[in-house]
């Protein structure tokens, strides 16, 4: 959700995956948690200079969260890293339950992995990426550049599905 390769380092550019870092904030901010633990590291295999959950605590406290709300996991890579580094943060705070705020087309892998680290959480899908039919729009049926992404997005969601499957990870 956060371009950690960005030319412009003094100010974090979001991704279309924003979603998932205001509906965090946005919970927050309705009392419903006390805390937003931002899980990412750098997610890149050769550039880790600029970790993921150091330029969203940059956001976080612009957007008003105090310091002492925010939590941080800055060493994964991966969804399943995500997961594990997580838990260890939430057993050395004593947490028992989380809302876990990802994108809807990650969901189901992301929830895998932290069910598999015995992490009760509540599910909070956000960063929707489909269209209602039913609107008419020609758009919809016109091809472009923007629906090929979609496309690639949710072939990419299924193979990491199956090799997290095959890797013991969900």
């Amino acid at each position: 959700m956060i371009q950690t390769i960005s030319s412009v380092k003094e100010r974090p550019e979001l991704t279309d995956s924003a979603d998932r870092l205001l509906d965090a904030v946005r919970i927050y901010k309705a009392k419903k948690a006390k805390k937003i633990l931002f899980t990412g590291g750098s997610g890149l295999l050769f550039a880790d200079k600029y970790r993921e959950a150091d330029l969203a605590n940059k956001i976080l406290l612009d957007l008003g969260v105090p310091k002492e709300d925010i939590l941080l996991e800055r060493e994964s890579k991966n969804t399943y890293e995500n997961a594990v580094e997580s838990a260890k943060i939430l057993n050395a705070h004593g947490f028992k339950d989380i809302i876990l705020v990802t994108s809807a087309f990650h969901f189901r892998r992301a929830a895998g992995c932290f069910t598999k680290q015995g992490i009760v959480f509540y599910s909070y899908p956000t960063d929707y990426r489909s269209f209602s039919t039913d609107s008419n729009a020609f758009d919809l049926w016109v091809p472009s550049p923007g629906y090929l992404e979609l496309s690639t997005l949710a072939i990419k969601e299924w193979v990491g599905v199956l090799i997290y499957e095959l890797k013991g990870y969900l």
